[in-house]
């Protein structure tokens, strides 16, 4: 490339940046900070977005955002935490990418029209969802309908992290004004107080007697992302390390990550089992379901979604360690070596035939495309520790050459990542 042309993406990308950074004078806290992504992530996306080599990428992303245009928001009115999540992740993958193109894109009218379609979205759940007593119920008298019960923490909070990171995006843009963003807030705090109430109903009936389960870390990640959205500094740290909160981040740091000695929970896992360091707790669902491996990474993103916001707002949560010495670092070590050495596909998702020491116990499980971007933060976080280098090098080497469809409303990309 020409040194004139190097330069005239570097300015355009500083007046995005810019424009972007100038929006928030006067705003909250996380709009110099970030959330889930801060401003200098915003500029890498600006900066890559308009760049030859990113071409083919971004081009997906405007045929996307074009056909989420054309949507129009279903804002979820009945009382099953399940259809909450179903209704939800249908909207909210959308308005993510609405707000992230509107934010990095380089058409103008596409991104203002990806802004407004965004906030449409935002709004309409803002206004019409999570009213008093809509995902209220009974506790279910038989295994029927538990889900819902059980589930509903961890179904509002996962539509709690992706409507966070859009608004985020929108608010920091200069697109919502401060009465649209009164209204989200008041959903937020709506939002959270349900997810507490999913968490007090998990306590309350013990299930399954797990105090490590994803749900609990699901919990934790959404609680903070909404306290720092809200600027509620005893929601954050309920979330981190409060002795209120049973199963905040550092307890679930210690009882989540296997230290390479523990033997595992009787009852659920292979009886006598000893996990490798760095194993996560969730890896039990591989007894019965084969999808251990699916819910080790699940775990390991809600644990790494807290830590990426927390190390936005100056806690550095990838260094902390629990009583054994365990660290996110020990999991992404382990299980970034399934996705260094099984290559991705889009088209069949391969099983797993590799990967660090004691993988046979996985042998039968799928290796998703999702688990390649759950991983990026660790990716970045990492960057500069030698022993787990290779280990990345070998994980981009296996990426995914065709987009994938998020799961849920997840707030980390090709782009910012």
């Amino acid at each position: 490339m020409r040194a004139s042309s190097k330069f005239y993406l570097f300015s355009l990308s500083c007046i995005y940046l810019l424009a972007y950074a100038a929006s928030c004078l006067g705003q909250e806290k996380y709009c110099e900070t970030g959330i889930f992504v801060n401003p200098s992530q915003i500029q890498r996306a600006q900066s890559r977005f308009i760049t030859p080599d990113w071409n083919e990428n971004a081009v997906r992303l405007q045929r996307r955002i074009t056909a989420f245009i054309k949507q129009a928001p279903r804002p979820y009115i009945s009382n099953s935490s399940t259809g909450f999540f179903t209704a939800g992740r249908r909207d909210f993958v959308a308005a993510v990418d609405l707000a992230l193109y509107g934010v990095i894109g380089n058409d103008a009218d596409l991104r203002q029209a990806s802004l407004n379609k965004s906030k449409e979205i935002l709004l309409a759940w803002a206004r019409e969802t999570v009213i008093e007593g809509q995902l209220s119920m009974e506790r279910p008298p038989t295994r029927e309908g538990r889900n819902d019960y059980a589930g509903l923490g961890l179904y509002v909070g996962q539509i709690a992290i992706g409507a966070v990171h859009a608004f985020q995006l929108l608010r920091c843009s200069g697109e919502m004004n401060d009465s649209e963003a009164n209204v989200t807030k008041q959903w937020f705090r709506r939002m959270g107080s349900a997810i507490l109430e999913g968490r007090k109903r998990w306590e309350d009936n013990n299930y399954f007697g797990q105090r490590a389960n994803n749900h609990l870390s699901t919990h934790n990640a959404a609680i903070y992302a909404i306290g720092v959205a809200l600027d509620d500094r005893r929601l954050r740290d309920w979330a981190l390390n409060s002795p209120e909160n049973k199963s905040n981040f550092m307890v679930m740091l210690d009882l989540v990550i296997y230290n390479g000695s523990e033997p595992v929970p009787s009852g659920l896992d292979q009886a006598g089992s000893i996990p490798s360091r760095g194993e996560i707790y969730d890896r039990y669902r591989m007894v019965e379901e084969k999808k251990g491996l699916n819910y080790a990474f699940v775990h390991l993103l809600q644990l790494t979604m807290l830590a990426e916001a927390a190390a936005n707002q100056g806690t550095d949560l990838y260094k902390s360690r629990g009583r054994n010495g365990e660290t996110l670092r020990d999991a992404f070590a382990y299980y970034g070596e399934f996705l260094a050495k099984i290559p991705c596909s889009t088209e069949k998702e391969p099983e797993v035939t590799q990967g660090p020491p004691g993988f046979q116990y996985y042998l039968g499980a799928k290796v998703e495309p999702n688990f390649w971007i759950w991983v990026l933060p660790l990716m970045t976080r990492y960057s500069a520790d030698k022993p787990v280098s290779d280990i990345t090098a070998r994980i981009k080497s296996n990426n995914c050459r065709t987009p994938v469809v998020p799961y849920s409303p997840e707030p980390f990309n090709t782009f910012t990542n």
